[in-house]
């Protein structure tokens, strides 16, 4: 018997995964040459946090909340609003799904990206930084 909740279950995963990897890996993968600012700051914000405690964090806790917590927290996050949107029904899903590529395509070279991170936390950066 079928589950019928199924397909938006590994629908959401999917988008999960795929931010995931705009936000994380995309740069690994294109050897520096492509980053995606907006996923890379989702996924960054959990080293700016990590920055605000300096005084209390030392440099592992800061890559263990900036490479594990705060990456997990938002995989989370996007799958769980990922599945509320795909099950809301309607235009919803359609309009986020839209939404949700156009995030995808917004992605930039070494050079303005580099310029990006001086202002804002930006996960490559912030992780090759630290690592």
């Amino acid at each position: 018997m079928r589950h019928p909740h199924r397909g938006e279950f590994v629908l959401a995963l999917v988008v999960a995964v795929v931010a995931s990897f705009f936000g994380m890996f995309l740069p690994m993968a294109s050897h520096g040459a492509l980053h995606n600012p907006f996923w890379e700051f989702t996924f960054g914000v959990g080293f700016g946090i990590a920055d605000s405690f300096s005084g209390v964090l030392d440099l592992r806790s800061s890559l263990l909340l900036g490479c594990v917590v705060w990456p997990l927290l938002m995989f989370g996050t996007v799958w769980m609003g990922a599945r509320r949107v795909l099950r809301s029904g309607g235009r919803g899903p359609a309009i986020f799904g839209g939404l949700f590529v156009l995030s995808l395509l917004v992605c930039i070279g070494q050079s303005a990206h580099n310029s990006l991170a001086v202002q804002v936390p930006l996960w490559w950066n912030e992780y090759a930084s630290r690592w």
